[in-house]
C-alpha cells in the first residue's frame, strides 16, 4: 500500500488529484443508487402490487385442476372431470357455501369461465341443476339449459390513494406528507 503510494508520487500525482477521481465515482454511484431507491424501486413495487391484485381477483382462471377439488374462493368449492384445449369444462360439480346467498349445489354437463368488460367473473353453465334448500329446509331443484353464476369476489378498491409509502417515489410522498398537513 505505502509502496504504491511512493510510486504515484515520485510520478507527479498528488494525494488530492487520486482523491478527486475516488470521490467523483463516488458521487456517480450515490446518485445513481439514490435513483434506484427513491424512482425505480417504488415504481416497480407498485407494478408488483397492481400485477398481484390482478392475480387475486383473476385466481380462479389459473387454478381449477380437472379430477380435483378446487377450492379458489372461500366458500365455493368446484369439481370439474376435465378441460378441453378451448379452456371449457366438461362435467362440473359445485358446492357453493357462500355467506351472501344459501347453501348450493350446482351440476352441469358444460361449463366456460368467462371475464367481462367491468372485470366480474362469470361461470357460464350449461344443461345443468341447481339444488339448494329453503329457509323451511325443503329442497328446491333448478333444472336449466344456461345458467350464468357470477362468482366475482368483492373487490376492494385499488387506486393510488391507497398506496403504501414504499409503493411512492419521492416526489409523491413529499406531496402526500403535504396533502396530510393541510
Amino acid at each position: 500500500q505505502r509502496q504504491e503510494m511512493v510510486i504515484i508520487r515520485s510520478v507527479g500525482i498528488s494525494p488530492k488529484r487520486i482523491s478527486y477521481w475516488v470521490l467523483i465515482n463516488g458521487a456517480i454511484v450515490m446518485v445513481m443508487l439514490y435513483i434506484i431507491i427513491a424512482e425505480v424501486s417504488p415504481h416497480a413495487y407498485h407494478k408488483f402490487k397492481v400485477r398481484q391484485h390482478f392475480l387475486k381477483r383473476n385466481l380462479i382462471n389459473f387454478s381449477l385442476q380437472p379430477r380435483t377439488f378446487n377450492t379458489p374462493i372461500p366458500g365455493l368449492t368446484i369439481y370439474v372431470e376435465e378441460q378441453n384445449k378451448d379452456g371449457d369444462y366438461q362435467g362440473l360439480v359445485m358446492h357453493d357455501n357462500r355467506r351472501n346467498q344459501p347453501e348450493s349445489i350446482i351440476i352441469a354437463s358444460k361449463a366456460r369461465l368467462i371475464q367481462t368488460a367491468s372485470d366480474e367473473i362469470i361461470f357460464e353453465l350449461f344443461e345443468g341443476s341447481r339444488h339448494a334448500r329453503d329457509a323451511n329446509a325443503n329442497e328446491q331443484i333448478l333444472s336449466f339449459e344456461y345458467y350464468p353464476l357470477n362468482i366475482t369476489q368483492k373487490a376492494v378498491a385499488f387506486s393510488l390513494a391507497g398506496q403504501e409509502a414504499r409503493e411512492m417515489s419521492l416526489g409523491r410522498l413529499i406531496k402526500a406528507f403535504k396533502e396530510s398537513n393541510n
